[in-house]
């Protein structure tokens, strides 16, 4: 998930913003991957809770920059709305 952000801010960087939301979609959908139902918090038992709270805190992180991103990502390609979108979900987080 970190990785596909930071390939996004390189194309962002690169005026290629469509290649950049690739990579942002690429992280999001690695987030519902690992978070199928992210109203159910229940892990699966076999695995330390420890770990698990760990795991958690850092998807969490990645989730808001992938939103801080998108915002970024789709204001540049003149989608205002879902830019605006995104920066609120970011602001939420």
């Amino acid at each position: 998930m970190d990785v596909c952000n930071q390939i996004a801010i390189v194309n962002q960087g690169r005026e290629k913003s469509e290649e950049a939301l690739d990579f942002l979609q690429q992280a999001h959908a690695y987030y519902k991957l690992e978070n199928p139902n992210v109203d159910n918090a229940q892990g699966p038992e076999l695995i330390s809770e420890k770990w698990l709270k760990g795991k958690r805190t850092s998807l969490e992180a990645n989730l808001t920059q992938t939103y801080f991103y998108y915002a970024q990502v789709y204001s540049k390609l003149g989608r205002a709305d879902e830019g605006i979108e995104y920066s609120c979900k970011t602001m939420q987080r």
